[in-house]
């Protein structure tokens, strides 16, 4: 056997080791954490809150909390309909369409799951107060009307598109790290608090519907301009921006229709290591209080003035430049037309004389 091939034997050998000892380790995990179904036994120790019915015929238990228990399936759930709070974080449950049967819910959470998709079956709960789907492997979010909805947690999914429509009361909402390119599809008209930091943000757009917006969080995205926003958006007080892209002091005048800003962070863009980085910004937005987590100081304000009143003035020196400058240009232009114009009126009295002289000598001629 040659080197090479000794060479070789050893690496199958080695990743064929590999592969047992993983797949060893899986089987030791499953071992020790199987995977569990919901049973009535389980339930019958989990079910709490003995509560009137909706229809108020009988009672029921209406609330169940399941915790760190290696759920995987829940389908059981599908005949326990007047449960209105359920709580299954922690487990490792995949699908939770049982739960679409449940109509009277007020509250879900199912946070650190191994959920993949929140079914439309899911829309038209009109008393679905709380919902927590954080931490799972959700792709897209395409349920409606959640009319009684108030706060919603999306953080830590793989999310790439909104399709949030007729939350009516909707206040706050969480879709941290995921993977959204965009703020549209949000259909929320009182939402107050919305936190998108740490996605794929490159566009600030269809935010003018959302009249009630306070807190906007876009920090850790890719945002490099700031279009997007609008005089609608007349009570958002706070924006945090740090980590973007943003590299022109110009974007930041896009933030004047904001009559109610007073927050902002813009720590950590390119415009941010400028040396009058925070005149640039107390001078353009006025109103501001805090900037970067700093209270706006009166001596903030007023080297921010000072800064202005030189920008001014540079400005001006340059105006009169050009001005002087543009001056010479034309002086010069006008020399040059009259030089040209004298050596014509020469030109034309040469060739005037010439012509007498030409005259005169045919005269002496013909004497």
């Amino acid at each position: 056997m040659s080197n090479e091939e000794l060479m070789e034997d050893i690496i199958e050998k080695s990743n064929s080791q590999i592969d047992k000892e993983g797949l060893e380790e899986e089987e030791n995990e499953e071992e020790k954490n199987p995977e569990v179904t919901l049973n009535e036994e389980l339930l019958s120790k989990n079910l709490k809150l003995l509560a009137r019915t909706a229809n108020g015929v009988s009672f029921a238990f209406t609330r169940l909390e399941i915790h760190e228990e290696n759920l995987c399936n829940i389908d059981i759930l599908q005949r326990f309909k007047h449960l209105r709070y359920v709580d299954l974080s922690n487990n490792n449950i995949k699908s939770i369409d049982p739960l679409s049967n449940i109509k009277y819910l007020l509250s879900i959470d199912v946070h650190n799951n191994k959920i993949d998709s929140v079914p439309s079956s899911l829309s038209k709960r009109p008393y679905l107060q709380y919902a927590n789907f954080s931490n799972n492997k959700i792709t897209s979010f395409k349920v409606s009307e959640w009319a009684m909805l108030s706060s919603l947690n999306l953080n830590d999914n793989q999310i790439e598109k909104f399709q949030i429509d007729l939350f009516n009361e909707l206040i706050h909402l969480e879709a941290r790290n995921n993977k959204l390119n965009s703020t549209q599809g949000i259909n929320a008209p009182k939402l107050k608090e919305l936190y998108l930091a740490k996605n794929e943000i490159t566009k600030i757009e269809n935010l003018e519907q959302l009249v009630e917006l306070e807190k906007l969080h876009l920090r850790e995205n890719k945002i490099s301009n700031l279009d997007g926003f609008s005089e609608e958006l007349k009570v958002l007080s706070e924006i945090n921006l740090r980590s973007n892209e943003i590299e022109n002091f110009e974007e930041i005048d896009k933030l004047k229709c904001l009559p109610n800003l007073k927050r902002i962070v813009l720590s950590e863009n390119p415009i941010a290591s400028d040396n009058n980085y925070r005149s640039e910004i107390i001078m353009r937005l006025p109103n501001l209080k805090i900037l970067d987590k700093d209270e706006i100081t009166s001596e903030d304000i007023e080297a921010a003035e000072e800064y202005k009143q030189e920008l001014e003035e540079r400005k001006r020196q340059e105006e009169l430049e050009k001005e002087n400058e543009e001056n010479e240009n034309n002086n010069e232009e006008n020399e040059e037309n009259e030089e040209g114009e004298e050596n014509e009126e020469g030109e034309e009295n040469a060739e005037e004389e010439s012509g007498e002289d030409g005259e005169d000598g045919e005269e002496e001629e013909e004497n």
